[in-house]
Formats: structure tokens, C-alpha cells, sequence
């Protein structure tokens, strides 16, 4: 292999796959990055057998050939090299590199041993914009469980349908649900989870001028591509849960919120809250038209603050995890929010307002005084 590319264009790529290196010290190729020739580019590789990751990078090809790099060692080197050309080759398993004022030679590992990333050629099913896939990923991904013990729930739902596509994420004590649209219409009807690394990984490498990113799936994998770069991850095995059943049909007491004063008081609160409980008091004033957000721990001390609301229904005095609401509440991306409580005290809800509210809705189960 000989080619020339640029230290901007190189040092982008490796960024892109360099996330999807293994860390299986069992199998020290993981740790690495295919860079082979493919149809007059430079292509690299990156996989940790769960995610795999591709991407083109524009060269001048002198030679076809392949190679695997450890990942760490050439990313650190190709950032710290200045902008303009560099020159690559491949000589008994070694990777030469020349640039400005700089040479290096890094041992490699027989390509061979690289493992199969999946390819993935069934029609797209779905393609979204850019910036709207990130806000959507923002507003649920923390949602996720953490735990193993439920697979099903430690990934992201998809679910496309025509010309909508519904991510939807939980871990039993929250629910986040974003609907987007989608640029084609899928004739039928396609329901995936999606571990939340791929998901993650992908807001990271997707940025908000993308405009096209296409979703394909096949053989429980899902692939996601745009420009020159494609993510493929497995998908969860399971049934998801069927969440829309804790969504209330009806919410009794209802309350419009600055969305900057809310996280204010909420923040403010947190640092009054139990540690052990993480709680504040949140009471509905429909007289007053406000909200009282009320935080006290015995070894701290007690916070009241009191934030105007259009306050509609009946008085309602319901205990949240402070962080839970700010997880929404800082991706929410509206000046203003809903907070929307049940007749039993039992749900609350958070929704943004204005021309796009429907499309999302976040869930939260408040904490139950024993």
C-alpha cells in the first residue's frame, strides 16, 4: 500500500472509528485499525465485535494494500502532526509515515486476523436529517438502563412506520419518547432495539449539517450511514416493553414553566436534597399561579422556591428525583415547559411548548413516601 492524503482529512477519520476499537485484551486486533484501499480512497476500520465502524477518506492511491495499526498510537500521532499532505506505505507489516519534518514507522498486524465487520445491503428504511436525529438521541438517550439483567431495555427503540420514525427509551422509573419525521415512507412497519453505545456513538460522529442519514437493517444488525461513513451495530434480542400503557390518557393538573427557571429552582433544590433520597417536594399553586419547589435534609438544611406558572386544575404536592426532570429539561430545547401530574399523583410528565410539543414526552415516576 502507497498513497498521499491530508493530515486534516486522516485525522478526522480516525477520529470517527477510533471509538469503535475493542478493548478485549484476549484479542489484541481489536485494539486496532484496518486501513485498506478501496475503490481509489483510503477506507478504516474500526470494531469491538459489538459496534463496527467505517470510513472513506480521500487519497491519492499509488498502490493498493492493507494494514492494521494499533488505534491509540496512530491517532495520537496523526493529530500532533501540522496540516498538508501525508505520504503512507506499507513494507513488511510496518506502516511508514512521512510527513512535514516528521517520519515515524509503526509495527502492524496481519490484516487477516481483522474481524468481519457485517455489510449490510438492504434498502434504507429510514432517513432523517441530521439535526433532527441528534435532538431526538439528546431528549432520550439518558433514559437508557444501565443494568444488564434487562437487555431489552438497555438499548434504544425504534420503531418506523410510514413517513414517522418513534425512539423511545426507559428504565423503568422514567420514559422518553421522541417522534421525527422521516424523508422516505416505509411501506411497512420495522421495530428494532439498538444497544445505547451504537446510539451514543452515532450522535457523537453525526454532526447537524448531515443531511441525509440512512437506517437499514438485516441478519439483527442495523446500519447506519452517511457521507462516507457507516456505523454497524447488533441489535438487542427481547420484546420491548410495551410502554405507551404507562402514558396517561389524562393529566388533572397541568403547569407552564419558564424552562431557564425551572432548571434554576431545580438545581437550587438539589443541593438542599437527601443524598441518600435525591428529593424535592414540587406543590402546584393554582390560586397563586406558581409552583413551590421545596428541598430539606437534616444535616443541610431546607429550600423553598417559588416559580410563576400558568397553573390549571386542581392543587397537586408530588416528590421528584431532582435529576431525573433535569436529564429532560436540559435537552428539552424550548423556552417554555409542561408539567403535567395525574389525579392520583401517580405519573408526572414533561412536554414542550409549542408547534412541535407533541412529538415529545418525557414520563417520570415520583418517589412514594413509605
Amino acid at each position: 500500500m502507497k498513497l498521499t492524503c491530508t493530515q486534516e482529512n486522516l485525522a478526522r477519520g480516525l477520529s470517527i472509528v477510533s471509538r469503535s476499537v475493542g478493548k478485549n485484551s484476549t484479542l489484541p486486533i481489536l485494539a486496532n485499525i484496518l486501513l485498506t484501499t478501496e475503490n481509489k480512497r483510503l477506507k478504516l476500520s474500526a470494531t469491538n465485535l459489538e459496534i463496527g465502524s467505517n470510513c472513506l477518506v480521500g487519497a491519492k492511491i499509488e498502490k493498493e494494500g492493507k494494514i492494521t495499526i494499533p488505534a491509540q498510537l496512530i491517532s495520537n500521532y496523526i493529530n500532533n502532526l501540522p496540516s498538508g499532505n501525508i505520504n503512507l506505505e506499507v513494507a513488511n507489516s510496518t506502516l511508514k509515515i512521512s510527513a512535514v519534518n516528521s517520519k515515524a514507522e509503526i509495527k502492524g498486524i496481519d490484516p487477516s486476523e481483522f474481524p468481519l465487520i457485517p455489510k449490510i445491503n438492504s434498502q434504507p428504511f429510514c432517513q432523517v436529517k441530521g439535526k433532527d436525529l441528534k435532538q431526538a438521541l439528546n431528549q432520550i438517550i439518558f433514559a437508557t438502563a444501565s443494568e444488564e439483567s434487562r437487555p431489552e431495555i438497555s438499548g434504544v427503540y425504534l420503531k418506523s412506520s410510514g413517513s414517522e420514525l418513534i425512539l423511545a427509551a426507559t428504565d423503568s422509573y422514567r420514559l422518553a419518547e421522541k417522534s421525527i419525521q422521516s424523508q422516505i415512507k416505509n411501506k411497512g412497519e420495522i421495530e428494532l432495539i439498538v444497544p445505547a453505545s451504537a446510539m451514543q456513538e452515532l450522535n457523537r460522529i453525526v454532526g447537524e449539517e448531515v443531511d441525509k442519514i440512512t437506517f437499514s437493517s438485516s441478519d439483527n444488525q442495523i446500519r447506519f450511514a452517511f457521507d462516507d461513513v457507516e456505523l454497524i451495530s447488533r441489535l438487542v434480542e427481547g420484546q420491548y416493553p410495551d410502554y405507551k400503557s404507562i402514558i396517561p390518557n389524562k393529566f388533572t393538573t397541568t403547569a407552564v414553566i419558564d424552562t431557564s427557571e425551572l432548571i434554576s429552582a431545580l438545581r437550587t433544590a438539589s443541593f438542599f436534597s437527601k443524598k441518600d433520597s435525591a428529593e424535592v417536594i414540587i406543590n402546584t399553586r393554582n390560586k397563586n399561579n406558581e409552583i413551590e419547589i421545596v428541598a430539606e435534609a437534616g444535616e443541610v438544611g431546607k429550600n423553598v422556591s417559588q416559580v410563576a406558572s400558568e397553573v390549571k386544575g386542581d392543587d397537586r404536592e408530588i416528590s421528584f428525583n431532582p435529576q431525573y426532570l433535569l436529564d429532560s429539561l436540559l435537552n428539552i430545547e424550548a423556552n417554555q415547559v409542561n408539567l403535567m401530574i395525574t389525579a392520583d399523583e401517580r405519573v408526572g410528565a414533561l412536554q414542550s411548548v409549542g408547534a412541535d410539543k407533541q412529538d415529545y414526552i418525557y414520563i417520570v415516576m415520583p418517589i412514594v413516601k413509605k
